[in-house]
């Protein structure tokens, strides 16, 4: 017959046995991986913001026509523009 009680209080004063030693090893394992995926989240969020301001950068240089595609096309068509005038005029 079984002897356990399913009432009985250990007493307070008894420290915990120790993990055995898989449990540790699981347990360290397990903070190595959150800890790792903390990281990589942290990671993850920083090239997300540097993405963003990279793009809200372009954004504002295409609405600002300081883009260097804007500026380019704005030069040729400045050269174009100067010598048609020198022909005509």
């Amino acid at each position: 017959m079984n002897n356990f009680n399913a009432f009985s209080v250990a007493s307070s004063s008894a420290d915990p046995p120790p993990p055995p030693l898989a449990e540790s090893k699981r347990e360290e394992y397990l903070a190595k991986i959150l800890h790792t995926e903390r990281r990589f989240n942290d990671l993850r969020l920083k090239l997300h913001k540097a993405k963003m301001s990279q793009f809200e950068k372009l954004q504002d240089d295409i609405l600002n026509r300081r883009c260097n595609i804007f500026l380019r096309r704005k030069a040729q068509l400045d050269s174009e523009f100067d010598t048609r005038r020198k022909v005509f005029f």
